[in-house]
């Protein structure tokens, strides 16, 4: 393996290729971020594009921006594994948005549902409303259930709403999971809209939040765990909630 990687460098050095690649220049800043956002909210009138992709493309850049996730977790995530946390020490009234994950690429499926092996990430609301993603997840249940013809669960019966995917590849069958081909397209399409590019598509998010904690100076305890993905506690992963916007 060592002699195929020295091989490998090797011929991207003879092909010239683009050192940049992979990088610390390969990733977005929080302005590209916004601007990103903010065409989103205007695909429809300028592309016309579906208000739905639009919507559910935010909210999916926004929770893998806002809680460094692997676009596996959100594809996989439901409506049940979203619940609010009272934050009662913040001056006001504050709460958490929390997504409790028990299974993912880290995660040894063996052991799926243990609690040992649960995690807890989560977000708060953002001072930039164009950047919130709690403000983005209220346009996508309200377009879904006030909007667009999905029939809103019966939170009274668990079996109406248990399965139901938070970013569904089709409003029509909420239960069934996006493929990533599907997620990728148009997370590339929403780099296009201002011209970023990058040599990831799905994990540009991880690899961008990465290198802003590094350029705000987080506490490297609490970055390495999130780097890692090791740690289950729920105060470590919640860092990346306080990055400035």
């Amino acid at each position: 393996m060592e002699d195929l990687k020295i091989e490998r460098y090797s011929q991207q050095r003879a092909a010239f290729e683009d050192r940049a690649i992979s990088g610390l220049q390969d990733g977005y800043t929080l302005e590209q971020l916004q601007k990103m956002l903010d065409a989103q909210l205007r695909w429809p009138k300028e592309k016309s594009w579906e208000e739905a992709k639009a919507l559910r493309t935010r909210l999916d850049l926004l929770l893998m921006h806002s809680m460094m996730l692997r676009s596996e977790t959100t594809r996989s995530a439901e409506l049940p594994d979203f619940s609010s946390l009272d934050l009662p020490n913040e001056g006001e009234p504050t709460f958490a948005v929390i997504l409790t994950q028990n299974k993912g690429k880290t995660i040894d499926q063996a052991e799926s549902g243990n609690s040992s092996t649960t995690r807890y990430n989560g977000f708060l609301r953002a001072k930039t409303a164009l950047a919130c993603p709690v403000g983005a997840l209220a346009q996508w249940l309200v377009y879904r259930w006030d909007v667009s013809d999905e029939e809103p669960p019966n939170f009274a019966d668990r079996s109406s709403w248990y399965t139901a995917k938070i970013i569904p590849g089709d409003l029509k069958t909420p239960g069934e999971e996006m493929s990533s081909q599907t997620e990728a397209k148009w997370v590339d399409r929403t780099f296009d809209s201002i011209g970023f590019v990058s040599s990831k598509v799905l994990h540009t998010m991880r690899k961008s939040v990465s290198r802003l904690m590094d350029f705000l100076e987080l506490p490297w305890d609490q970055v390495k765990p999130l780097l890692l993905t090791l740690s289950n506690s729920p105060l470590v992963r919640f860092c990346l909630c306080y990055i400035p916007y």
